[in-house]
């Protein structure tokens, strides 16, 4: 071999790791003779603590083919080991390392914890109770903390470093913690609805009243002679003549009226019809007066749940008291026209078959 090589054997017509064959010559023959690096006498250990910071680290140096390297870690004040890394794993503080190559292991070190921690407790809004378990205690402790609503309030639940609807919770110390009790006001038993028409003359509302919390009422107007409903104001923003309200609070609501002219109503929707096949044919649809001035003014039907059962631009085709191909059932439905200049006509139309 040559200097820091190392023979390893034979290959081709002869084998063996003798460094000396015999070779008899009954034809052509090939040998190849195989050498490797020789391996070093010696391997590096390269120990490190991570942070730098965090502690020592012993073991680092130059070390025989074969040895066994003991290596320790040392934590700083204020830190702690957390374990090996690189070439070596585990959380012993003491490990040997086996030098059979060059080495690199890493000590692995956290901030220690603190010995205590905060528990800070609060109420919201601040009126609606009071809260226990404000304080500092040793890392693993068990706190109890409790939720006392005040007077008119109900507690409603946990939140920050806890959760729940529990009023009173368990909270371990392993860190600083925030936690928040939630409050709320107790709402009253019963709810008023006030319903008003403006002007006063315009007409009628229905619905006024003293209700149970979560009651929905239906509320609708009834405008009077030579007036027209323009549309809802106040708690409810709708131009539908009948309307849903849920009372969950006190709740104010004015139905709008405005006086009819010549300007504001041009023609005369009919106020019954009977699409039952069997009367007068000028009864089985519904008749609007002067139709012919509703030219690109927008007519739509509700029935009394406020749901659109009619529309139409134009009245070209008298409405047959259908909607989407099925007869509707008896009863009073309320129409909207709305002209191109934004004028409004509104009232009711009832559909009475013959029995």
């Amino acid at each position: 071999p040559a200097t820091g090589y190392t023979f390893t054997g034979w290959s081709g017509d002869v084998t063996g790791t003798s460094s000396s064959v015999t070779v008899t010559m009954n034809g052509n023959k090939s040998v190849t003779a195989n050498f490797q690096v020789k391996p070093p006498d010696k391997y590096t250990l390269t120990a490190a603590a991570s942070p730098v910071e965090g502690g020592t680290v012993s073991g680092s140096g130059s070390y025989d083919v074969g040895t066994v390297v003991t290596v320790r870690a040392t934590p700083a004040s204020g830190y702690i080991f957390t374990g090996w890394s690189g070439d070596v794993t585990g959380t012993s503080s003491s490990v040997t390392v086996t030098m059979d190559g060059n080495k690199s292991v890493t000590a692995n070190f956290q901030v220690k914890p603190p010995d205590k921690y905060t528990l800070s407790t609060v109420a919201s809004p601040v009126a609606g109770g009071t809260v226990s378990g404000t304080g500092t205690y040793n890392s693993g402790d068990v706190v109890t903390v409790k939720a006392v609503p005040a007077a008119g309030y109900t507690f409603t639940g946990w939140s920050g470093d806890a959760s729940g609807a529990s009023p009173s919770i368990a909270i371990t110390m392993n860190a600083s913690k925030s936690v928040v009790a939630n409050f709320q006001l107790n709402g009253p038993a019963t709810y008023i609805l006030s319903a008003t028409a403006s002007p006063a003359a315009g007409g009628t509302v229905s619905g006024a009243g003293s209700y149970d919390a979560g009651t929905t009422v239906t509320i609708d107007v009834t405008p009077a002679t030579g007036y027209i409903f323009t549309g809802w104001s106040g708690d409810v923003v709708d131009s539908s003549p009948e309307v849903s309200i849920t009372m969950n609070s006190n709740k104010s609501v004015t139905a709008n009226f405005e006086e009819q002219t010549e300007k504001n109503v041009t023609v005369k929707p009919r106020k019954l019809f009977s699409p039952d096949s069997r009367g007068d044919a000028s009864t089985e649809t519904w008749e609007i007066e002067n139709a012919y001035l509703l030219d690109g003014a927008e007519i739509v039907v509700y029935n009394r749940q406020g749901q659109k059962v009619y529309f139409s631009i134009g009245y070209n085709t008298p409405w047959d008291g259908t909607s989407g191909g099925r007869p509707l059932p008896d009863g009073a439905y309320f129409y909207i026209i709305v002209y191109p200049d934004h004028r409004k006509q509104t009232g009711s139309v009832t559909i009475a078959r013959l029995k």
